[in-house]
């Protein structure tokens, strides 16, 4: 995917009000911070299997179904 850094002040003040309003913590009083736009295009998560007998990859893609494959 792709993070693309916001820097314009509107966008800036409006998402410090709107996580403001949902978490009670204002970024904007800390001084400055960074800002990112994501455009997630895949996501994969490695982990082992409840059995411990196998490597467990879960991927999504935005061309396609979510995946899982078993690997011993």
């Amino acid at each position: 995917g792709v993070a693309v850094e916001v820097t314009d002040d509107q966008q800036l003040s409006a998402f410090a009000r709107g996580f403001a309003e949902a978490t009670g913590f204002d970024p904007s009083e800390t001084g400055d911070y960074h800002l990112f736009r994501l455009d997630v295009t895949e996501v994969v998560h490695l982990s082992i299997a409840p059995e411990g007998d196998a490597m467990v990859i879960e991927r999504w893609s935005s061309g396609g179904p979510p995946q899982t494959i078993r690997r011993s």
